[in-house]
Parts: structure tokens; sequence; C-alpha cells
């Protein structure tokens, strides 16, 4: 596993990462997972230098004081979900028409209903419900946000609808996300020869994806009781699927790069403004992992992705950016459509399509941890 140096943003992601993948790796159950399928896929480039619209956003005042550090904003059809990873429960919910707070919901543990390391909320789309993904254990729980909060509410243990765990060679996940109800994405920084792969909650792996790029000259060899690939350590991705259709973007956290999928093919792979490959000094650690430095001054690009039905958000850090307070806003054909620059840093956010079919984006800011809801108008298509 790769382990780099990073901006203040994401410092707890990569220490998160680390104690994934020490868990991960101890007593495996068996792999049930058949008939893997490789699709190679073949490239289609495309570049741009700047986008012609770009948009000043000014943060509003108000918003909704939170009190702990927010990892991560999601939302059902009826609820806002913020994501602390710093007190048990791990959850805060809020109705979504009045940000009130309704309570918290998954406290610490392995049992039903609990997660030692919460991490990705994966909304059931036209639904109150949500798959946890818990980084450590590998484990996959389905809630009822209504049902979870009573439980909380009167003491009593929440016993999710679903849950699963991925095992053996399909541990590793590190950013999954929902196709629909029964399949699922995510990279791995188990495997060297792709992208990222299908599974359902069997778990089955279904099919990979893609190819990662070749090793780089100054890369160790692979040490035989390396835990992770060297590679998929090295090219962290970040997945936003589309809402109703087998879509996939990819945008890649050492490179400016944002690629997209559509029913499992690479149809687009889009190089940015500023065409940033971070260079990296990489040597073998014990216990299989690998320690990642920077051998100059440079910036990650695409801190996190999110997407509606016809769009493709990505917060953008540049080379030469002293604030992330960037989105690029793209369609679904890869095309640059708008620059989001808000005035004020964040650290999280997430982007909804309400509705009327306009678009909502709540921010956690980085200074004050509120978190404030944005109306947007990219433009949308009837």
């Amino acid at each position: 596993m790769i382990i780099t140096s990073s901006n203040r943003l994401y410092g707890g992601l990569w220490g998160f990462i680390l104690i994934m993948g020490l868990a991960g790796c101890e007593g495996d159950p068996t792999d049930t997972s058949t008939d893997v399928v490789y699709e190679s896929t073949g490239e289609v480039d495309m570049r741009f230098d700047k986008f012609l619209v770009e948009e000043n956003i000014a943060v509003p005042k108000d918003g909704v004081p939170f009190l702990g550090m927010v990892f991560g904003i999601s939302s059902t059809q009826d609820y806002l979900l913020v994501r602390d990873l710093t007190q048990a429960p791990f959850v805060t919910v809020y109705d979504k028409a009045s940000l009130d707070s309704l309570g918290k919901i998954i406290p610490n543990g392995k049992g039903p209903g609990e997660s030692l390391n919460p991490g990705k909320l994966l909304p059931v789309a036209g639904t109150n419900t949500f798959w946890l993904f818990d980084g450590m254990m590998q484990r996959f729980q389905l809630f009822d946000v209504a049902s979870a909060l009573a439980m909380s509410q009167s003491g009593d243990s929440y016993e999710p609808l679903r849950d699963f765990t991925l095992m053996d060679s399909l541990r590793g996940s590190n950013d999954p996300d929902i196709v629909s109800d029964s399949l699922f994405v995510t990279p791995s920084l188990t495997f060297d020869d792709c992208r990222f792969f299908y599974f359902d909650p069997t778990p089955h792996l279904l099919r990979k994806v893609g190819k990662l790029p070749p090793p780089q000259s100054n890369w160790p060899k692979q040490g035989e009781k390396a835990h992770f690939s060297i590679a998929a350590s090295y090219y962290i991705a970040k997945l936003a699927t589309h809402p109703q259709k087998d879509w996939v973007a990819v945008a890649y956290v050492n490179t400016d790069v944002l690629e997209i999928y559509k029913e499992g093919t690479l149809v687009r792979r889009i190089q940015g403004p500023e065409d940033i490959e971070v260079q990296k000094e990489i040597r073998e650690e014990q216990r299989g992992l690998y320690l990642a430095q920077n051998s100059q001054e440079t910036q990650t690009t695409y801190l996190q992705v999110h997407s509606t039905d016809q769009y493709i958000f990505g917060q953008y850090r540049g080379e030469n950016a002293d604030q992330s307070r960037t989105i690029f806003v793209f369609d679904w054909e890869g095309r640059p459509i708008k620059k989001l620059l808000l005035d004020q840093d964040f650290s999280v956010c997430w982007i909804e399509e309400s509705k009327e079919k306009t678009c909502v984006l709540y921010v956690a800011l980085s200074e004050t941890g509120v978190i404030v809801r944005i109306p947007l108008d990219i433009g949308l298509h009837t």
C-alpha cells in the first residue's frame, strides 16, 4: 500500500486507508467470487484548457452549526446525513426541508447497525434508505433512516435491512458507489490490473473494468508480502455513479484526469488544464506496505466527485491553488460546462438534483464547520 503526504483536507483520509488496510488482511473468509470477466477498453482522449463559463458563488452566512468534524455529507429523499468519525454515534440526521436535527444513528461497534469506521454513505435513489460502508471491516449495511432513528431514540439495537462483507481478493475497497440496490462499483487497493470492479451483495465479483497505467521506473518491485498493489494505491480514485444508468465517473487524486465509463466501457478520458502528474519517491516498507513521498511541491487535483442525472461535479485543487474552493462541472459526454468558484474554503460537499430539476449544493465550511445549502443554476436541460 502507498501512503502519501497530503494537504490539510485529506490528512485523515490516508490514515483511514492505512487502518483499513491493516485490518482488511486478517483472517479473510473464503472468497465467493467466480466467473470473472476481464474487459479491456480503448481510450477516447479529450483535453480542455479552461472553462468558457465561470461563476463566482457567494456562500450564505446562515447554515447549520456542526460541533464535530464533518467527514462526509449525503442525502436520501427526505433526510440530510452528516458523517463524523470523531464521535459516536457517527451519523447526524437532519430533516432536509427544515435542516432541523433529528438525532444520531450508527453507534460504535461490530454488531448489527454498528460500525468501527463508517466510510461512504450510499443513498438508494428515490428512497430513505442508504448503504453504509465500513472501511475497516469492508462491510456494507442497508439502513432505513426513520427506523434507525426510532431505534436509536428508544435505546434499542437496529437491525439493518441487509448486510454483507467483502472477502479475500475483494477486500481493499476504498471509495465504493452504488449503481442500483443490487449492483455496486469500487476501486480497490488490492487489484493491480483494473480501475474498478463491479460486485453484488452476495458478494460476488462480476467484472473488472479498465486498466491501471504501468509502474513508473523508480517504483520498487512488488514484494511477496505486499498486501496491496503499488499502482492501485498510487492512482487513488474517487468514484461517482449516474443515478439511473450504469455510468461511472472516475476522478484521480494524483493526476489531472477524469474518466467516464458507460456500461463498463471507457468512453472519455479528460485531461485537465494543468496536466499535473505528481512525482513520487517510493520505497518498500516492512509488512508489505509502501511509503510514497512527494519529490516536489505539488498539490492533488480532484479531491472528491459527485454526480446527478446530467452532470459530474469534481472538487478541484490545482498545482498552484492556495485554496480548495473550485468545483468543475462536466456533462456525461465529458464536455466542460462550468467552473464554480466559492468565496470560502470547504472541506466536503454533496450535490443533488431536486424534483424541480435544479441542483442543490451542500458544503461544510473549513473554518467554522457550518453546513450551508446553496441552490445552483447549472442550466439543466428539460
